[in-house]
C-alpha cells in the first residue's frame, strides 16, 4: 500500500508522464522482486492505459505526390503495390512472380498476419506499372529483388519511402504501412459513398421527377 499511495503521489505531484509511471513500476518491481526476493504477488500497481492513436493516413494527392517523386520505376512499383494492394511490407518483399495473377487481376499473399494466406486485388493502374517494370527488370524468382536475385528487403524498401516523401514535401510521419492504412481508408471512403451517398442521389432525382 506503501508504494502505491507514493505512485499515486508522483502521478498527482509531478504530473509524471505514462512512459515515466513504467519505468517506475518496473524500478519498484525490480528492487521488490529481485532485490529483497518478495514473491510477484507482493505488489499490485496499476499500469497506465496505452493511448489508442488513430493510424495517419495520406489523402490521394499526398499519395500521387509521394508518386509522381518517385523516378526509378522499380522503386515506384514497389510503392504503389504496398498501396494498391493494402500489403504489409513484410508481405511486399515475400511476393513471387507466380504469386501475381495478370489475367485474373488478382495478387496471392502467402503466410500474411497470422500466417494466413489472402487474395487481394491487382489495380488496373499497377498492372500497367507492372508490366513495364517486368519488361525491364526481368525478376527471376521474387517480384522485387536484391542484388544477386535475394529477396529485397524491408530496409530498402523504407528508404524508398522516405526518399519520395521527402521530396514530395509532406510533413506527416510516413512509413510504409502508412501506404496500407491510406489505401483502406480510400477503400471505405469508395464503399461509403457506393452505400450511402449514390442511391441517395438516385433517391432524391427520382423524388424531383416525380414533384
Amino acid at each position: 500500500m506503501q508504494f502505491q499511495q507514493y505512485h499515486v503521489h508522483l502521478i498527482k505531484t509531478k504530473n509524471i508522464s505514462r512512459s515515466y509511471q513504467n519505468q517506475s513500476i518496473n524500478a519498484l518491481k525490480f528492487y521488490l522482486e529481485k532485490v529483497l526476493g518478495h514473491d510477484r504477488a507482493y505488489i499490485e500497481l496499476e499500469r497506465p492505459k496505452k493511448i489508442q492513436q488513430l493510424p495517419q493516413v495520406l489523402s490521394l494527392d499526398e499519395v500521387k505526390s509521394i508518386f509522381d517523386h518517385v523516378d526509378n520505376l522499380k522503386h515506384r512499383a514497389i510503392l504503389m503495390t504496398i498501396y494498391s494492394a493494402g500489403l504489409r511490407v513484410g508481405e511486399l518483399i515475400q511476393l513471387r512472380i507466380r504469386d501475381i495473377n495478370f489475367h485474373g487481376m488478382r495478387i496471392w499473399v502467402r503466410e500474411g498476419k497470422g500466417v494466413k494466406d489472402r487474395i487481394t486485388v491487382l489495380s488496373p493502374k499497377l498492372l500497367v506499372v507492372l508490366r513495364a517494370y517486368f519488361k525491364e527488370y526481368r525478376p527471376k524468382e521474387y517480384l522485387f529483388e536484391g542484388p544477386n536475385q535475394s529477396m529485397y528487403t524491408a530496409g530498402s524498401v523504407r528508404k524508398v519511402l522516405y526518399r519520395a516523401v521527402s521530396k514530395a514535401g509532406i510533413r506527416k510521419k510516413v512509413v510504409p504501412h502508412t501506404l496500407r492504412h491510406s489505401f483502406a481508408t480510400a477503400a471505405a471512403d469508395r464503399a461509403f459513398i457506393r452505400n450511402w451517398y449514390e442511391p441517395k442521389i438516385y433517391t432524391d432525382t427520382a423524388r424531383s421527377y416525380q414533384s
